[in-house]
Protein backbone atom coordinates (compact mmCIF):
# COMPACT_ATOMS: atom_id res chain seq x y z
CA UNK A 1 0.00 0.00 0.00
CA UNK A 2 1.53 3.09 -1.21
CA UNK A 3 1.62 6.43 1.40
CA UNK A 4 -0.80 8.45 2.04
CA UNK A 5 -0.64 11.98 1.22
CA UNK A 6 -1.80 12.77 5.22
CA UNK A 7 1.25 10.63 5.85
CA UNK A 8 3.59 12.06 3.95
CA UNK A 9 3.03 15.19 4.78
CA UNK A 10 3.55 13.98 8.19
CA UNK A 11 6.57 12.75 7.39
CA UNK A 12 8.22 15.61 5.71
CA UNK A 13 7.10 18.07 8.83
CA UNK A 14 8.95 15.56 10.92
CA UNK A 15 11.64 15.21 9.26
CA UNK A 16 11.94 17.69 5.99
CA UNK A 17 14.46 20.16 7.34
CA UNK A 18 16.84 17.81 8.02
CA UNK A 19 16.61 16.22 4.59
CA UNK A 20 16.60 19.81 2.71
CA UNK A 21 19.95 20.22 5.13
CA UNK A 22 21.49 17.38 3.74
CA UNK A 23 20.25 17.55 0.38
CA UNK A 24 21.80 21.01 0.51
CA UNK A 25 25.12 20.30 2.00
CA UNK A 26 25.31 17.39 -1.05
CA UNK A 27 24.62 19.50 -3.90
CA UNK A 28 25.62 23.13 -3.14
CA UNK A 29 22.87 24.78 -4.09
CA UNK A 30 19.43 25.98 -3.03
CA UNK A 31 17.46 24.75 -6.43
CA UNK A 32 19.03 21.32 -6.71
CA UNK A 33 18.33 20.70 -2.87
CA UNK A 34 15.26 21.23 -3.78
CA UNK A 35 14.76 19.21 -6.43
CA UNK A 36 16.40 15.85 -4.66
CA UNK A 37 13.89 16.51 -1.75
CA UNK A 38 11.04 17.13 -4.06
CA UNK A 39 11.88 13.89 -5.83
CA UNK A 40 12.35 12.29 -2.70
CA UNK A 41 9.08 12.74 -1.42
CA UNK A 42 7.74 11.56 -4.65
CA UNK A 43 9.73 8.40 -3.69
CA UNK A 44 8.20 8.20 -0.40
CA UNK A 45 4.76 8.30 -1.87
CA UNK A 46 5.39 5.68 -3.95
CA UNK A 47 6.97 3.02 -1.63
CA UNK A 48 5.00 -0.08 -0.39
CA UNK A 49 7.23 -0.98 2.69
CA UNK A 50 6.56 -0.54 6.10
CA UNK A 51 8.75 1.49 8.51
CA UNK A 52 9.91 -0.73 11.97
CA UNK A 53 10.25 2.94 13.94
CA UNK A 54 10.73 6.73 13.65
CA UNK A 55 14.97 6.04 13.12
CA UNK A 56 14.36 3.52 10.19
CA UNK A 57 11.91 5.94 8.70
CA UNK A 58 14.24 8.56 8.97
CA UNK A 59 17.20 6.79 7.99
CA UNK A 60 15.54 5.61 4.95
CA UNK A 61 14.37 8.80 3.86
CA UNK A 62 17.78 10.25 4.28
CA UNK A 63 19.44 7.44 2.51
CA UNK A 64 17.01 7.72 -0.67
CA UNK A 65 17.57 11.87 -0.07
CA UNK A 66 21.60 11.18 -0.98
CA UNK A 67 20.47 9.26 -3.84
CA UNK A 68 18.80 11.58 -5.46
CA UNK A 69 21.41 13.63 -5.06
CA UNK A 70 23.59 11.37 -6.68
CA UNK A 71 21.64 11.03 -9.46
CA UNK A 72 21.42 14.82 -10.02
CA UNK A 73 25.42 14.80 -9.60
CA UNK A 74 24.99 12.51 -12.59
CA UNK A 75 23.28 14.61 -15.24
CA UNK A 76 24.92 15.81 -17.96
CA UNK A 77 23.24 19.32 -17.42
CA UNK A 78 24.55 20.16 -13.95
CA UNK A 79 25.78 23.20 -13.63
CA UNK A 80 28.12 25.08 -11.28
CA UNK A 81 27.02 27.47 -8.81
CA UNK A 82 28.86 30.87 -9.10
CA UNK A 83 30.46 32.22 -5.45
CA UNK A 84 27.54 35.34 -5.38
CA UNK A 85 24.10 32.26 -5.88
CA UNK A 86 26.02 30.21 -3.02
CA UNK A 87 25.99 33.24 -0.90
CA UNK A 88 22.49 34.24 -1.38
CA UNK A 89 21.78 30.60 -0.91
CA UNK A 90 23.03 30.24 2.46
CA UNK A 91 21.00 33.49 3.18
CA UNK A 92 17.71 31.73 2.81
CA UNK A 93 18.38 29.14 4.73
CA UNK A 94 19.64 31.56 7.48
CA UNK A 95 23.45 30.19 7.92
CA UNK A 96 25.73 32.92 8.37
CA UNK A 97 28.28 32.88 5.92
CA UNK A 98 31.78 32.31 7.97
CA UNK A 99 34.97 30.60 7.51
CA UNK A 100 34.05 27.39 9.10
CA UNK A 101 31.53 27.13 6.89
CA UNK A 102 33.08 28.12 3.53
CA UNK A 103 35.29 25.86 4.10
CA UNK A 104 33.37 22.96 5.17
CA UNK A 105 31.26 23.60 1.85
CA UNK A 106 34.39 23.85 -0.40
CA UNK A 107 34.78 20.03 0.92
CA UNK A 108 34.61 17.23 -2.11
CA UNK A 109 30.97 15.90 -1.36
CA UNK A 110 31.76 12.91 0.68
CA UNK A 111 33.69 14.92 3.15
CA UNK A 112 30.73 17.61 3.51
CA UNK A 113 28.06 14.66 3.42
CA UNK A 114 30.06 12.86 6.56
CA UNK A 115 30.47 16.32 8.38
CA UNK A 116 27.41 17.18 7.87
CA UNK A 117 25.66 14.04 8.98
CA UNK A 118 28.05 13.26 12.10
CA UNK A 119 28.33 16.76 13.27
CA UNK A 120 25.05 18.85 12.30
CA UNK A 121 22.36 15.74 12.49
CA UNK A 122 24.62 13.78 15.34
CA UNK A 123 24.60 10.23 13.69
CA UNK A 124 27.09 7.64 14.31
CA UNK A 125 29.66 6.46 11.97
CA UNK A 126 27.44 3.12 11.53
CA UNK A 127 24.28 5.07 10.70
CA UNK A 128 25.87 7.23 8.34
CA UNK A 129 27.45 4.16 6.72
CA UNK A 130 24.37 2.84 5.58
CA UNK A 131 22.90 6.48 4.66
CA UNK A 132 25.93 6.44 2.36
CA UNK A 133 26.09 3.11 1.59
CA UNK A 134 30.03 2.86 3.05
CA UNK A 135 31.48 0.73 5.39
CA UNK A 136 31.71 2.30 8.98
CA UNK A 137 35.87 2.31 8.85
CA UNK A 138 35.36 3.98 5.18
CA UNK A 139 33.08 6.38 7.27
CA UNK A 140 35.67 6.81 10.32
CA UNK A 141 38.46 7.97 7.48
CA UNK A 142 36.36 10.23 5.54
CA UNK A 143 35.66 12.38 8.77
CA UNK A 144 39.49 11.66 9.72
CA UNK A 145 40.38 13.04 6.39
CA UNK A 146 37.92 16.03 6.19
CA UNK A 147 38.51 17.20 9.77
CA UNK A 148 42.81 17.17 8.30
CA UNK A 149 41.33 19.32 5.17
CA UNK A 150 39.48 21.94 7.35
CA UNK A 151 41.96 22.02 9.58
CA UNK A 152 44.54 22.76 7.18
CA UNK A 153 42.34 25.14 5.74
CA UNK A 154 41.19 27.17 8.38
CA UNK A 155 44.07 26.58 11.28
CA UNK A 156 47.47 26.70 9.84
CA UNK A 157 46.93 29.91 7.65
CA UNK A 158 46.19 31.38 10.84
CA UNK A 159 49.11 30.42 12.66
CA UNK A 160 51.10 31.50 9.43
CA UNK A 161 49.91 34.73 9.45
CA UNK A 162 50.41 35.33 12.85
CA UNK A 163 54.07 34.07 13.29
CA UNK A 164 54.54 36.95 10.40
CA UNK A 165 54.02 39.92 13.33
Amino acid sequence: MKHEEREVRQIYNDYGDDLYRLCYFYTGNVHDAMDAVQNTLVHLMEYTGTFESESHKKSWLLKVGVNECRQLHRQWWRRKVTADESLIDMEKVGVQTSDVWESVMSLPTKYRTAIYLYYYVGYSTEEIAKIMEKQSSTVRSLLLRARKKLKEELVEPQADSSSRI
